[in-house]
């Protein structure tokens, strides 16, 4: 789904578009993984993202989303790893 055109508040990633695991439009108030930096941001009104507040992410790290969040993160961090492998040639 095409969102309006914004950065990752963590990296500064370019972002227009989101692609949701339960639900293809999100909400306010849903997650956000950077696929580039895989932190976590909410989305807010109008689809805009955010940084979550503590309380927000003491509240995603208590929910069931949170094994599918570590899940896909660690997948990423093992890509990366890979990828940073065979670009030093090893």
């Amino acid at each position: 789904m095409k969102i309006p055109k914004q950065n990752c508040p963590f990296c500064g990633y370019a972002v227009d578009r989101t692609d949701g695991i339960e639900s293809k439009k999100p909400k306010a108030g849903d997650i956000s993984l950077c696929l580039k930096c895989m932190e976590i941001s909410l989305f807010g009104k109008d689809f805009i993202l955010h940084v979550p507040e503590a309380e927000e992410l003491i509240e995603i790290q208590r929910s069931l989303a949170w094994a599918k969040i570590e899940r896909a993160r660690a997948a990423w961090r093992q890509l990366r790893i890979k990828e940073q492998i065979s670009a030093d040639g090893r």
